[in-house]
């Protein structure tokens, strides 16, 4: 199981912060099973993580749709995204 925790102030760090998360999935789902958990701070329809999912997509590894957001847009509200590999 990976979590993360991605900064919401700077959308290039957030570019940068997937290609970490990219990293570690793909280093590992060949030997396990991958969770990816998380708080992603991104509207679903952000360039950096529809970039990020349809690259996970062409790995094949996808995204379980949960029916909430991924981020939170106050306090006590919660998002989750998983992905898994096929």
């Amino acid at each position: 199981m990976i979590n993360t925790q991605l900064g919401y102030q700077i959308p290039s760090l957030q570019k940068v912060q997937l290609e970490a998360i990219k990293k570690l999935v793909f280093k590992y789902k060949e030997s396990y099973s991958v969770v990816l958990t998380g708080d992603f701070n991104m509207q679903l329809a952000e360039e950096h993580f529809k970039d990020f999912v349809s690259n996970m997509r062409k790995n094949k590894v996808d995204r379980i749709q949960i029916g909430g957001p991924t981020h939170c847009t106050k306090v006590g509200e919660a998002g989750i995204i998983a992905i898994k590999e096929f």
